[in-house]
């Protein structure tokens, strides 16, 4: 190693000599200097061999991309191709088709749970009110054929008082106090959120007709069979099955709106205060 460096500096000593002995770099007058400096090209230059110190790296060339693998920078200029796209849209309409049947479940659930909840405050507005009317549901004889005019009827029991769309009943629906709204309940409470109307009512909601989407046991499930109006809480002989409030579509199993499910459906209270859900086929077995 040290012989090769004494060598190499030998040799670059002998071509500076050589460099410098050379006529153009000789001592020159001012003027002549400038001639013969601007005699002094690159041609000159060439010819004088300078020591080579270390051998310059060989750049490689640069391959051209493949046309059939892009590149990233091919990519971002030209964009997603057709195909890609489609794929993608493909994609989203299949996850789609999957989510929105779940989430039409977790909705209809959510507002069968809130049905629950109305029906619940109902049972307590009840609770309140028969301390102070002698324990006795209401008004009226289930027997009576005046129930549906002057006494307790389905509906009356509480909601809206007035603007209902149904005149019929001598007007009961608009002119009648509804005892149950002085203990707590209003119009949003009596409206079920999965209220669709009757085959009676439509393109209206239940609501809308009469002011109450739920209904009361006034006088059973068909006319004169049974009902709660003017009974005494007392005289409930089995309020575990004894229907007290219901979504009103659970007695029309014909309704070609099922509010709860495809075909009649509803959440039912019971007397003493627990809410079930039926179907208008299975409905018939508890007590009205």
């Amino acid at each position: 190693m040290l012989n090769t460096r004494i060598v190499m500096q030998q040799e670059n000593r002998r071509q500076e000599a050589r460099y410098m002995s050379s006529p153009e770099i000789r001592p020159l007058t001012r003027t002549a200097g400038a001639r013969r400096l601007r005699r002094f090209t690159v041609q000159n230059l060439k010819r004088i061999r300078l020591p080579l110190i270390a051998r310059p790296m060989k750049r490689r060339k640069r391959r051209a991309p493949s046309a059939s693998l892009p590149t990233c920078s091919s990519r971002q200029a030209n964009g997603f191709t057709l195909i890609e796209l489609l794929v993608v849209i493909a994609i989203i309409a299949i996850l789609a088709a999957m989510l929105l049947p779940a989430l039409s479940r977790a909705k209809l659930k959510a507002k069968a749970t809130q049905c629950v909840s109305q029906l619940h405050q109902a049972a307590m507005a009840m609770e309140m009110y028969l301390p102070d009317f002698e324990e006795k549901y209401f008004w009226g004889d289930p027997k009576s054929p005046l129930l549906g005019y002057e006494g307790m009827e389905w509906f009356v029991w509480a909601g809206r008082t007035n603007n209902n769309l149904y005149a019929g009943q001598s007007n009961l629906f608009n002119r009648i106090d509804r005892p149950l709204n002085h203990y707590g309940l209003n119009e949003q409470t009596v409206t079920c959120p999965l209220d669709r109307g009757r085959e009676d009512t439509l393109p209206h909601t239940l609501f809308e007709w009469v002011g109450n989407s739920y209904m009361f046991n006034c006088f059973g499930y068909a006319e004169g069979t049974g009902g709660l109006v003017g009974q005494s809480a007392s005289s409930v002989k089995d309020p575990a099955r004894t229907v007290l409030f219901a979504d009103n579509v659970i007695i029309f199993p014909g309704n070609p709106t099922g509010w709860h499910s495809q075909t009649p459906a509803a959440n039912v209270l019971l007397v003493d205060g627990h809410v079930e859900a039926h179907t208008a086929a299975d409905v018939t077995l508890l007590v009205w």
